[in-house]
């Protein structure tokens, strides 16, 4: 029986869930996302395939890594609803994470292998190159 596993936790602002990808129960399968329930242990399958979750740190969003051709940046609900492409991924580049902004509105992420800000709300992309060509797992610091 293949076991698979849970990877790329990330925790809900309130901290009572965590969004997480898994492939729990079919180790060769594509990983799913789910946000679990702390108290219980209890998973809801957002109906997605994906990796990287990253919980908004003010609200319900996740932004994640849609798998498949091609991969896409992905805002999701934290109940499944509301699935939206933030950043069409058309180049075969390493994928490095994501990250918030404190105030939820910005992600920051890597594409075409250099780090870019996208504004939430506009859709705007703002590149950052050359910046971010080897940098993993970006973060936006508060002041």
């Amino acid at each position: 029986v293949p076991f698979g596993g849970d990877y790329f936790p990330d925790p809900s602002p309130d901290g009572t869930r965590v969004v997480l990808s898994t492939n729990r129960g079919d180790q060769d399968g594509p990983r799913r996302i789910v946000v679990r329930d702390v108290g219980t242990g209890a998973d809801l399958d957002l109906g997605v395939h994906g990796t990287y979750p990253r919980w908004s740190p003010v609200g319900e969003d996740i932004a994640f890594l849609r798998t498949g051709q091609p991969e896409v940046l992905t805002l999701i609900r934290s109940d499944g609803t509301n699935p939206r492409a933030i950043l069409p991924r058309t180049e075969n580049f390493s994928f490095h994470g994501i990250g918030w902004s404190p105030d939820g509105e910005w992600l920051v992420t890597d594409d075409q292998g250099g780090l870019v800000v996208i504004q939430i709300a506009t859709g705007l992309i703002v590149p950052l190159w050359p910046i971010g060509n080897y940098l993993y797992d970006p973060s936006w610091k508060a002041e």
